[in-house]
């Protein structure tokens, strides 16, 4: 991974910090509603269901910031998508609502799948999080300009800059030429002896 020039950004720092209110609100996005419900009379009116506006509304924002990211380091457009894509939808569990002290109280759950369910979601949403913000952090703070680009997921998409592309994908002529003796073999069925 390259790291950014020798000189320090100033503007490092406080974009950092803004980036960790982000994920503050993302960690627990219903709290957030239902602070800005107190405090606000336009949000009173929102439904229930309107709080997963803030999960898509954030995951929708963190796909296009990492899209972005991408095409600055010079990834093609197809893989900047799906890297978009793929970092969007960490998104969407990472900034799930869940209330986290219900994990607290999970193992009072009576019923042991509903146990389990609960427990795997809130903790795949922490770590999804974490990775998510640890992606941030090393971005700004430690200054790796292709973090976005290398960055793993367990989503399928796009093939990444990092796997050598193989011979016939890059000489077409080289895939018509392993083809054409299979061609020979099925025209001539003597060669094959059959």
């Amino acid at each position: 991974m390259t790291r950014t020039g020798s000189s320090y950004d100033i503007w490092s720092l406080p974009t950092l910090l803004l980036w960790l209110v982000f994920f503050g609100v993302g960690l627990v996005p219903e709290e957030v509603m239902l602070f800005l419900g107190r405090t606000s009379h336009s949000f009173t009116v929102l439904p229930e269901r309107a709080r997963l506006v803030v999960t898509l509304v954030l995951s929708a924002y963190l796909a296009l910031f990492v899209y972005r990211k991408c095409r600055e380091a010079s990834v093609s457009e197809a893989e900047a998508q799906a890297q978009g894509f793929r970092i969007g939808s960490l998104g969407l569990l990472a900034f799930l609502p869940f209330e986290l002290p219900v994990l607290r109280s999970a193992m009072d759950i009576p019923v042991p799948w509903m146990r389990y369910m609960v427990l795997t979601v809130g903790l795949l949403k922490i770590v999804t999080w974490l990775y998510l913000m640890l992606l941030f952090v090393r971005y700004y703070g430690l200054g790796y300009t292709r973090v976005f680009v290398n960055a793993l997921s367990v989503l399928p998409g796009a093939p990444r800059a990092d796997v050598e592309v193989g011979e016939s994908q890059t000489n077409p002529e080289s895939a018509e030429a392993k083809m054409e003796p299979a061609a020979d073999q099925r025209s001539n069925p003597a060669r094959t002896g059959h």
